[in-house]
């Protein structure tokens, strides 16, 4: 592939991660390839085309000799990168082995191969959010503990209340990022299908095999195996439904996050010196540091 990257300038939350890497320019390539290598090698499986050409889609689509300038180049006339994608993919085949270029993309569409790659890198980046939520309640369980007598005044409505420990405080956090994770878990589920129907809704393989529903079972069956280890088969659009839950556990995540910096920062301003806008008192000082106007 060639070395147009986005270096994370602009995201240093992000840059450097292994979320961030998943999320690459180069990996959603990548994804969009390997669900054109499955397509391949499910067809070769059921005998609607040559396994050699199947090999030979896989080698190309190891993405090696991929433009990804030229594939977003393209998108600028078509829309979606798919189109330029299936180009450059063809190509690359062609310099391997000329005979097998006329099986590249056979039965699918620009919208499942997108649809498919898009599922692929969900499922990814949410198990790198998964572990570090692992690693997060972890820590909230240890902080918890330690803390447990520790006594600090609670509050309500930004004011102080009754007194509670700051480790039960610490607990209600981990309960929070438990409920993240299992969100991710759930949403990671739902991202196991494939999209693969063919044109206009057809559920069939367009030029191999007409309208034969059994076959084209078959190929979803054997190209989801092929994506996810499993023989289980799907469909994109239930998992599209469930694309909300992708977004809404990171949104808790980064809530849950948030939340705590603003609690930890109105409680510093109870007992830090007065000065415009911080410290001073239990009261209004408390309500400007939840308000984020602490720092």
């Amino acid at each position: 592939m060639s070395g147009y990257l986005d270096t994370g300038l602009l995201s240093p939350v992000s840059a450097g991660t292994a979320a961030e890497a998943e999320l690459s320019d180069a990996a959603w390539l990548q994804a969009m390839l390997d669900a054109e290598a499955a397509l391949a090698a499910a067809q070769a499986d059921i005998g609607v085309l040559p396994r050699g050409a199947a090999d030979v889609i896989a080698r190309a689509a190891a993405g090696h000799g991929i433009d990804v300038r030229a594939v977003a180049l393209s998108a600028r006339e078509t829309a979606n990168p798919v189109v330029g994608l299936i180009k450059e993919l063809s190509r690359v085949v062609d310099e391997i082995e000329p005979s097998a270029t006329d099986y590249v993309h056979r039965g699918s569409t620009s919208q499942d191969i997108l649809d498919t790659g898009a599922m692929i890198v969900a499922k990814r980046v949410l198990g790198i959010v998964a572990t570090d939520l692992g690693y997060t309640a972890d820590a909230l369980a240890e902080l918890a503990g330690a803390h447990s007598g520790t006594v600090m005044a609670a509050r309500t409505l930004a004011t102080q209340a009754v007194p509670t420990t700051f480790g039960l405080k610490a607990s209600g956090w981990r309960q929070l990022i438990l409920e993240a994770r299992a969100r991710c878990g759930r949403a990671g589920g739902c991202a196991a299908g494939i999209s693969w129907w063919g044109g206009r809704n057809s559920c069939r393989i367009s030029g191999i095999c007409g309208a034969a529903r059994s076959r084209s079972g078959s190929v979803r069956r054997e190209a989801e195996r092929g994506i996810r280890g499993q023989d289980r088969a799907g469909r994109i659009r239930p998992a599209v439904a469930c694309a909300a839950y992708p977004d809404s556990g990171y949104r808790q995540y980064d809530g849950i996050c948030d939340g705590c910096t603003r609690e930890v920062r109105g409680r510093c301003a109870d007992v830090e010196p007065h000065r415009d806008c911080r410290g001073g008192g239990a009261g209004s000082a408390g309500a400007w540091g939840v308000l984020g106007y602490a720092t």
